[in-house]
């Protein structure tokens, strides 16, 4: 927009703003070049959200927004909530940890403070249930993966692991007996988690690294036989091995939904994918046949198979590795996007859904 154009658009009212802007499709507005600085602060205010975004649900904490599409409409969780907008807001921390078919588990509040929450939540219904204290709570633990039964209308957490007295600790949460369970392994176990795992047809599995110079596993977990089996990371012909350092600053990432599990490499001169395939007594790993965007920050697959990869372009590839959909993106930090086991993407203070289709916000 030229700087008469710019002048004549920073002068109109705001209502007349709003009335423009809730005209245009909704994942180009911020991106849009015919948008102007003035206008784009006028589409930050939350008045102009709510009237732009009718269906997002925006807390009261500005950091925060949620775009939601699809889900779970009729579903409530028993012994929830009404009103999910209600939630405190001070010291709003990650806010969304991890996420399973349309149900979120968020958080709010330092991690070890006083002040720290659990709560599962449906967006479709804006209805939340607060989650008890684990057993343990300390800095240093992840969450390992989140399970949703249709049938049973179950939801199950796996956190993990806490450091205690030389054990550590993985805990479980049970939604129907709305409790923890705690499972002890002993150091010589050697199962540290990096980052937020997947949870996929009944087992979960996660990252980790052994050592600074020992190559990465992935563990999975079987929460039902209570057992677990480590998986070697496929063989790569790269001069920099997957290791525990590597794999902790988030060059290598963890991603699936629904039996996909796939593991990224995310080195910027050669991204690459890997599929794992599950035999009667082996696990081998297969390369996914996909031109990853350079530098690629952060990949997902949703259930339908599709994979969603972050770079400075926002790229979705249907089951087949066709390219469905591309959105501009300005370059971002690995830190500031956070994946849910393939279903919700979240950046940053800006939020985009993608079930079926993606639908960038910001």
């Amino acid at each position: 927009m030229g700087g008469g154009g710019a002048k004549i658009c920073s002068e109109l009212p705001e209502e007349i703003v709003l009335m423009i802007l809730a005209k245009l499709p909704c994942g180009s507005l911020p991106k849009m070049r015919g948008v102007c600085k003035a206008w784009k602060e006028v589409l930050c205010s939350r008045d102009a959200l709510a009237k732009i975004y009718p269906d997002m649900e925006i807390s009261s904490s500005p950091a925060f927004l949620l775009q939601f599409r699809g889900g779970l409409p009729n579903f409530i969780l028993e012994g929830s909530s009404v009103d999910f907008r209600k939630l405190p807001s001070s010291d709003m921390g990650r806010v969304v940890e991890i996420a399973c078919k349309g149900i979120y588990c968020c958080s709010y509040g330092r991690r070890s403070g006083a002040r720290f929450r659990l709560w599962v939540c449906n967006p479709g219904t804006k209805t939340y249930k607060r989650i008890p204290y684990p057993s343990i709570i300390t800095r240093d633990w992840d969450f390992i993966g989140m399970s949703f039964n249709f049938s049973t209308k179950k939801c199950d957490l796996v956190l993990g692991l806490n450091f205690h007295y030389g054990h550590k600790i993985l805990e479980m949460y049970n939604s129907k007996s709305n409790a923890w369970t705690s499972v002890s392994m002993t150091v010589e176990d050697g199962i540290h988690p990096i980052g937020v795992g997947v949870f996929s047809k009944g087992k979960y599995y996660w990252m980790q690294g052994r050592g600074p110079f020992s190559n990465g596993e992935i563990v999975q977990l079987n929460v039902q036989q209570n057992c677990w089996i480590k998986i070697a990371c496929p063989q790569y012909s790269w001069k920099t091995p997957v290791d525990a350092y590597l794999l902790r600053h988030q060059t290598w990432a963890l991603t699936g939904c629904e039996g996909r599990i796939i593991l990224v490499n995310m080195e910027n001169s050669s991204p690459c994918m890997w599929k794992l395939r599950e035999g009667d007594e082996y696990y081998t790993w297969s390369p996914v046949h996909i031109k990853l965007p350079k530098p690629v920050f952060q990949v997902a697959v949703n259930f339908k198979g599709w994979v969603l990869a972050v770079g400075e372009q926002l790229l979705v590839y249907n089951a087949e590795g066709a390219i469905v959909r591309t959105a501009e993106w300005d370059a971002l930090h690995p830190n500031q996007m956070l994946s849910l086991n393939g279903n919700i993407k979240i950046v940053s203070a800006f939020a985009f859904e993608c079930n079926n289709v993606c639908w960038p916000l910001f």
